[in-house]
């Protein structure tokens, strides 16, 4: 009868929650915003003038003694790129490393995923899945729905805050690329090699920690993951032929 089937409800027969609840967890959000809000100002005014100078100038103000960290880990990551498309995956990511307007939208992406990651897991520790499946059969597939669509948004919204701008990048010195004896097709390739792989990487690793974080099975996982890669390859390349198709030279910053 409907009593008892509504006493085998998860979600109906789960204990009320204090009445109270404790009032530190939003004294702490607060606190940690505070915290990164002072973060960012000092980050902001000790590196965001430089960072802007080199990236218009190609050269920093002042020239440092020899070169830099960053700069040599990059310059290593040539062996592993194809000839004939190094020069411009190197200069990319140069560009993405110097530019605070950029490389700051990857930490906005990195919170994102973080606050996603963080969800599902307390979504995991309120929940049962296997109490749930037994009374609702297709509670998985809807809840693995879920986790496909959210990694296949945060995908989305990655490559369109860092892959479709890389064509609009080359800014108004686009006249040179054009002029030199380098065809559209294989600046391309060289902006997609650049961004197919962070991509890729982005996309598997939200799908493996969502089925991690609500305990799915290895076969799950495994589509999920297989399902991801096929997304973030649609998304990267989605992205540089829309940018291409829609470049903006002029543009004032990279968010726009």
């Amino acid at each position: 009868n409907l009593r008892t089937l509504a006493g085998n409800l998860p979600f109906v027969s789960m204990e009320k929650p204090p009445q109270t609840p404790p009032l530190w967890p939003p004294f702490a959000l607060i606190g940690m915003g505070f915290i990164l809000v002072i973060l960012g100002v000092f980050v902001a005014r000790s590196s965001y003038a430089v960072a802007y100078g080199r990236s218009q100038t190609g050269q920093p103000e002042v020239q440092p003694k020899g070169t830099q960290g960053i700069t040599i880990a990059i310059h290593r990551l040539k062996r592993f790129m194809p000839d004939k498309l190094a020069p411009f995956m190197l200069k990319d990511a140069l560009i993405f490393t110097r530019d605070a307007t950029q490389w700051t939208q990857a930490l906005v992406i990195a919170g994102m995923i973080a606050l996603s990651g963080w969800g599902f897991a307390a979504a995991a520790d309120r929940s049962n899945l296997s109490q749930l499946a037994d009374v609702l059969p297709y509670a998985r597939v809807v809840i693995f729905g879920i986790g496909a669509w959210i990694g296949t948004l945060l995908t989305s919204a990655a490559a369109a805050r860092l892959v479709f701008p890389l064509v609009s990048l080359e800014g108004e010195a686009f006249w040179l690329v054009r002029a030199a004896p380098v065809s559209m097709k294989r600046l391309l390739l060289a902006k997609l090699a650049t961004a197919l792989l962070p991509t890729i990487l982005l996309g598997c690793s939200i799908a493996w920690v969502v089925c991690s974080a609500l305990d799915f099975t290895p076969q799950l996982t495994v589509m999920a993951v297989t399902m991801s890669l096929g997304n973030a390859l649609v998304t990267c390349c989605l992205g540089i032929g829309l940018g291409a198709a829609m470049p903006d030279f002029r543009f004032v910053n990279v968010s726009q």
